[in-house]
């Protein structure tokens, strides 16, 4: 690449800018007393409310607001039946939901909460109570 080029093309895209920026001024000076036009006033007393039908329009809403309601309603219940038959399919093919446990472990965790459900009872304390 030819040193410096990135400078000119820096410099000719502000220029191409600026020739093509639009102008927004406001061309019409602001009335002495504020007061609005009389062609502007005409033209807002030929405003109806038939073109502004609120009434459609918050029914427009209701549908729409029902429409992506019901949509939901089918994805989460989509979402739903696919995570079940996912673990469905994780528990037959995995024997469970042990995801990698060593079965060993496994029923340490399951002794520990049996235990801890029957007050710390076991085989071997059971005749021991008094």
């Amino acid at each position: 690449m030819i040193k410096g080029s990135h400078y000119v093309f820096a410099i000719l895209s502000a220029i191409s800018f600026q020739t093509f920026a639009l102008n927004f001024h406001y061309e019409s000076d602001i009335p002495a007393d504020n007061k609005p036009s009389a062609e502007y006033m005409k033209q807002r007393e030929n405003l109806e409310s038939n073109h502004l039908n609120v009434d459609k329009l918050t029914a427009d809403n209701e549908l729409v607001k029902k429409w992506e309601q019901g949509k939901q309603a089918e994805e989460t219940k989509r979402y739903a039946e696919r995570w079940q038959n996912n673990e469905r399919f994780n528990y037959g093919i995995n024997g469970g939901l042990n995801h990698g446990f060593n079965d060993s472990i496994l029923r340490d965790i399951e002794r520990a909460n049996r235990i801890e459900q029957n007050g710390g009872m076991t085989r071997s304390n059971f005749f021991d109570r008094k």
